[in-house]
Formats: structure tokens, sequence, C-alpha cells
């Protein structure tokens, strides 16, 4: 697998795991009758992964464009006008999001710490994963 397919994956994966956290997390409050609570959690996550998304769309113009920035001197109006937008629309949602969810700000932020939570998830799993043993705390039994 190259090496792109495999970034895009992990980038998959850490934004699916973020929206089945918040899917859980969000049920969890509506069974509680918290629906306000949960719908701050969503707007929160669903903002966090916009932003990744596009983080991640821009790192990958910004590695394909490299040479062309290194060759011309300049970078374009159209790529500084494409940091700006995901700026704009994420301040733009999370300022809605403060006036809506004023008294639920804590969900909100934890919505947007998602992606973080889903990726610290993933290391996690993959430590253990490479850890020695069996990964219930019992060693692996040595080969002759």
């Amino acid at each position: 697998m190259n090496s792109r397919a495999g970034r895009v994956r992990l980038a998959n994966d850490v934004l699916r795991n973020a929206s089945v956290l918040s899917a859980l997390g969000a049920t969890a409050l509506g069974t509680m009758g918290q629906f306000r609570e949960a719908g701050a959690l969503v707007l929160g996550t669903v903002l966090a992964i916009f932003s990744a998304h596009r983080l991640s769309d821009t790192v990958e113009r910004l590695s394909a464009s490299a040479d062309l920035v290194a060759a011309s001197g300049k970078a374009t109006a159209k790529f500084a006008a494409f940091l700006m937008l995901r700026y704009l629309l994420l301040g733009a949602g999370l300022y809605l999001g403060a006036k809506a969810f004023s008294s639920e700000i804590s969900w909100l932020l934890a919505g947007l710490s998602s992606v973080v939570l889903a990726l610290g998830l993933r290391g996690a799993l993959e430590f253990r994963a490479a850890a020695p043993g069996t990964g219930d705390g019992t060693p692996r039994a040595e080969e002759s």
C-alpha cells in the first residue's frame, strides 16, 4: 500500500471512530432526556470532523504543490482563499454553536475534542497491539 492510500485510510478510520464515539455519547444523553446537550455534542463533532477533513485536504494540496510554490516563489491566491475559508466556516460554526448552546458549552467542547479522542484511542490500540504479549496481560509462549 502506498503512503497516500495509507494516510487516507487512517484519516477515514479516525473520522469514523470520532463519529461513532459522538453517536454513542449523543444516544446516551438522549436516552437520559438531555437533548440540548446531545445536540451540542453532535454539533461539536461535526465541526471537528469538518475541520480535520479540511486540514487533511490542505496538507495534501500543500505537499502536492510544494514543487510549484518552490519553482514560482509564491503561493496562489486560490490556495490562500481555500485556507481562509476553512477558518471562516469553522469560526462561524463555533459562533453559532456557542450562541445556540450557550449553557452547553462543555458538551460543544467535548464534541470538538472527539477527533483527538479518536486519535488517542487509535494510538492506544496500536500500542497495545505492538506490545509483547497476547493483549490480555499474559506473556506469549516462546516458540522453539
